[in-house]
């Protein structure tokens, strides 16, 4: 599964992910990312990215309002 389905996001806010189980590849403009169960994730909203789960995963998501 992808997300989204076609293009790119971005987060409405910083986010910080912990990957509780499972393997997924992040892609942004510059890069791809695998990250498996104890990884650990960061995005700001300027950061355009999509998630594609390489098996069934659970992520632990927290949102951070810099303000």
């Amino acid at each position: 599964m992808r997300s989204p389905a076609l293009g790119m996001r971005s987060s409405a806010a910083h986010e910080l992910g912990y990957v509780v189980s499972g393997r997924l590849r992040i892609d942004t403009a510059e890069a791809s990312y695998d990250v498996q169960a104890g990884d650990m994730l960061a995005t700001s909203p300027a950061q355009e990215h999509s998630t594609t789960a390489l098996e069934d995963s659970e992520i632990f998501f927290v949102l951070l309002d810099p303000k």
